[in-house]
């Protein structure tokens, strides 16, 4: 039996209960009781789930064009100080202009403003002026008419009539464009994470109970926690061809498929005691189908001497050794590199034959990326550098050692899914860094913020960069194989752990059907489960488990 229509605003519960309504007729638009539209249930259900707006300390709330059914559920609530603001004062609690909004810097927690820009000439001043008011550290959840591709906007459109026909709507002024939004909002100072959130977190299923359009993404606007707004990269090395600072929207030349131009500098860093494990990745950096003529290996020692090392003649390399400990390591192996592009590796680390290929087609293609490559783990026992060359030079070594993984999954595509998150979590793109081996281009490092701590270090610190600054690309087809068993062994413990993390959720009691009470509970599973994710997202079974619970939450309730 189908599950009833849901409206998370009124707590309506009704078959048929959304009807079409628009221009176009848009279907299960709006409520029949309460009158709320799509948008408004998506970002209901989202300050509900997602923010701390409803919980914690009281929060100073600024609401822009406010809408009847969210004025009512926000105004007089016991945590939330909410003024509204429009152009006309019968509509809100005072008369605002958004382009010059009458409060002082600092001055709000929140802002909530959905429908509006589209209708202000000037809306990146109105954008400014939010981030004026804002306090740092403090957000805002912005939505606007948004069609695929860049936005549309000509000021010499001025009759009410043209502009329906060029707009959508008589007092339009523009078409925002997927494509773009976030950019322009970024362009005035904001962090902006773009939230796939009804399909992260409701479901399909959930969502299309509830009223949602599941593809409409949340734009989360956060003001930098030092009020200051990220550095950006100077104008000629911005990616004009990335939407958005979207990865997806670029497409690199296939595998084999191009011809590489800039030089390439892999940067290996030896922890003592690694000698060994850096003779194979060495044998696997002879044996790359990038041009060797183009290809230059930094050895970063951090015992000093390189010695037990290959001579460059044996490998056919061009090997330049230095000498550096600690956090200087990576700084060092940078400023020695002479490479266009930048490829940091561990020296327990084995790359695939295809390695700094699929890394440094991202690089031919945009300059400001950060590639974040695939990183699996290998017993390398009894392995030797010619068994591992012969095997680079047949295509075996993808066979030769997935029979030696230890940890087959691979924990950095776990953090990469779904590819949105690179583009909107900036903790995600940290986290991937850190666990993998990433590629740049070696002018944005200044520009960047500076010069490089020691891996994996250095891979957090860019990781946790503005995403204003860098592209985070993931290249999954950049695979190499991590060999220290010190690492094998805490893999095998955290197998361990999660399998019995996977035991805890099963064992939990079943919610409340989701209803405006119970999205609260659903919150606190919620919680729950991204504490677990850390390390139950790496292993199978765990993982299994966590999906099997979170699709009983989307269901609203009963068995799992």
């Amino acid at each position: 039996m189908q599950a009833p229509d849901l409206c998370p605003l009124c707590g309506t519960a009704a078959r048929h209960l959304f009807h079409p309504h628009g221009r176009t007729q848009r279907p299960r638009a709006r409520c029949g009781n309460c009158g709320s539209l799509e948008r408004h249930r998506l970002a209901w259900a989202y300050l509900l789930l997602e923010t701390d707006l409803f919980h914690g300390g009281r929060k100073r709330m600024l609401h822009f064009a406010p809408e009847r059914i969210v004025r009512e559920h926000l105004e007089g609530h016991p945590r939330i100080d909410y003024l509204s603001g429009d152009l006309d004062p019968l509509k809100a609690t005072a008369a605002m202009d958004i382009t010059d909004i009458p409060h002082p810097p600092s001055s709000f927690d929140v802002i909530y403003c959905s429908h509006v820009l589209e209708h202000v000439p000037d809306d990146r001043r109105a954008m400014s002026e939010m981030l004026r008011v804002l306090r740092p550290g403090g957000w805002a959840l912005l939505d606007a008419p948004m069609r695929d591709g860049e936005t549309y906007e000509d000021p010499s459109i001025t009759d009410p009539d043209e502009r329906k026909r060029h707009f959508g709507q008589r007092d339009h002024v523009r078409w925002y464009g997927r494509g773009d939004f976030a950019e322009r909002i970024r362009c005035v100072g904001f962090e902006v994470d773009v939230d796939d959130f009804a399909r992260r977190v409701l479901g399909d299923r959930l969502a299309a109970r509830l009223g949602i359009w599941p593809g409409r993404k949340v734009h989360l606007c956060r003001k930098p926690a030092n009020g200051q707004p990220p550095p950006a990269l100077p104008e000629e090395l911005r990616p004009s061809r990335a939407c958005g600072y979207d990865w997806t929207s670029l497409k690199p030349p296939p595998l084999g498929g191009w011809t590489p131009s800039r030089t390439v500098s892999a940067i290996v860093t030896i922890p003592p005691g690694s000698h060994r494990e850096t003779r194979l990745t060495l044998a696997g950096l002879s044996e790359q189908t990038y041009p060797r003529g183009l290809t230059q290996v930094v050895v970063v020692d951090e015992r000093g001497g390189c010695g037990g090392l290959p001579e460059q003649a044996d490998l056919g390399l061009d090997i330049e050794r230095v000498r550096a400990t600690g956090s200087a390591a990576g700084a060092a192996g940078a400023a020695a590199a002479d490479g266009e592009i930048l490829v940091f590796l561990n020296a327990q680390v084995v790359p695939d034959p295809r390695y700094l290929e699929a890394h440094g087609r991202w690089h031919h293609l945009v300059a400001d990326a950060v590639t974040i490559g695939t990183l699996r783990h290998a017993d390398p026992e009894g392995l030797s550098t010619e068994d591992l060359r012969t095997a680079a030079r047949s295509g075996a070594l993808t066979g030769l050692l997935g029979k030696r993984e230890r940890w087959p999954i691979d924990e950095v595509s776990e953090l990469m899914r779904p590819p949105e998150q690179l583009v909107r979590e900036r903790g995600e793109a940290a986290g991937a860094m850190a666990r993998g081996t990433v590629a740049l281009r070696a002018e944005t490092l200044p520009p960047a913020g500076g010069g490089l701590a020691d891996a994996p270090g250095q891979n957090a610190e860019l990781g946790h960069r503005p995403f204003g600054s860098v592209l985070f690309v993931p290249e999954r087809k950049a695979i190499a194989w991590h060999t220290d068993a010190v690492a094998i062994g805490e893999a095998t413990a955290a197998l361990q752990r999660s399998t019995a993390l996977a035991e805890e959720v099963r064992a939990w009691p079943p919610p409340e059907p989701v209803s405006p009470p119970g999205a609260i509970r659903a919150a606190a599973y919620r919680a729950k489960l991204e504490s677990l994710r850390t390390v139950a997202r790496r292993s199978p079974a765990a993982a299994r488990s966590i999906e099997s619970f979170l699709a009983f939450l989307r269901r609203g309730g009963g068995a799992p």
